[in-house]
Parts: C-alpha cells; structure tokens; sequence
C-alpha cells in the first residue's frame, strides 16, 4: 500500500522523533554557549543561568558545580526533546511545551536573581 503525502506528513507530525533530533541539534550549541560564558565570558555566567538553570542552581546549595548536575545539563535539552516527542505522540505537545517553557523561564529566573 502506498502512502499520500498527507498521510505520511500527519505521522510525522504526531511522531516521537521531531522535537527529540530538534534538540539534539540545540544540545551542542546551547553546552558550547554555556561553556563559554563560563569561561570566556565577564565572569557573570549570564548564558549559563539562562539556558541551564537546574545546573546553576546547585550552586547555591554546594557553592561550585557537582559532576551530577553537571550531567543533569548535558542531558537537560534532550529530556526536553523526549518529552516534547512523547507529548507529540499523544497530540498534547503544545501544553508539554507550555509546561517545560513557564518552568525553564521560572528556574532561569530564580537563577538570575539568586546565584552569583
């Protein structure tokens, strides 16, 4: 049997595998981004805390960065991706992604105004 067009884009958009490659592709930028704001940056670590929260915030409880939360950023955006595809599959994606964007934007946030 031979697939239209439109039946094969309809399993694509309800696939697993969209949102999951989308964020493998951002992973490197977004670790490259944030490596160097680390490093390279004034020393206000302003990517870092934008785009890994969760890792940043450790530092409030152990003043440095422990390798499991260093981990916790390597794999953040692709559990992002994982989520987003499993949302996808079940047609719920848009609230997944409204759910993972007030919560990223609310850990960045907290980040910005208390780690240092």
């Amino acid at each position: 049997m031979v697939r239209s067009d439109s039946e094969s884009d309809e399993v694509w958009v309800q696939s697993f595998w969209p949102p999951f490659v989308v964020s493998l592709f951002i992973t490197p930028f977004a670790l490259f981004s944030g490596f160097e704001s680390m490093i390279v940056g004034r020393g206000d670590h302003f990517m870092a805390k934008l785009l890994f929260p969760y890792t940043m915030l450790s530092r409030l409880i152990f003043g440095v960065i422990p390798v499991p939360f260093f981990i916790v950023g390597i794999f953040q955006f692709p559990v992002y991706g994982a989520i987003l595809g499993w949302m996808n599959r079940r047609s719920d994606m848009r609230y997944a992604l409204l759910s993972l964007t007030i919560l990223h934007l609310g850990a960045a946030l907290f980040c910005l105004l208390l780690v240092g």
